[in-house]
């Protein structure tokens, strides 16, 4: 997955990406202003989240495949978890 890396920031309904090597220390990545309110805000925090629960969608596949989606601790044996974490991660990817 080749998404930008770095600290996803939300400033008033922009996404910024915050990196210290560069010039300025940020890039925009998303703008929400067509959102009014509210609703802008909550799209920009959603987005902003998007490498984290990546990242998270990747691990939680991985314990799964080590350890089976019948775990009633921490998923109380939902065993539709991994689809639905692949087709996350198939979305997030572009397939």
């Amino acid at each position: 997955m080749g998404y930008t890396k770095g600290e996803w920031k939300v400033e008033g309904k922009k996404i910024l990406l915050w990196h210290p090597g560069w010039s300025d220390d940020r890039k925009v990545i998303a703008d929400c202003n067509q959102w009014d309110g509210k609703e802008a805000e909550a799209n920009a925090h959603l987005i902003a989240a998007a490498p984290d629960m990546y990242e998270a969608c990747k691990a939680a596949r991985k314990w799964l495949a080590l350890f089976g989606e019948h775990t009633p601790i921490a998923f109380g044996g939902e065993p539709e978890l991994d689809g639905k974490l692949s087709k996350a991660l198939a979305k997030a990817e572009g397939k």
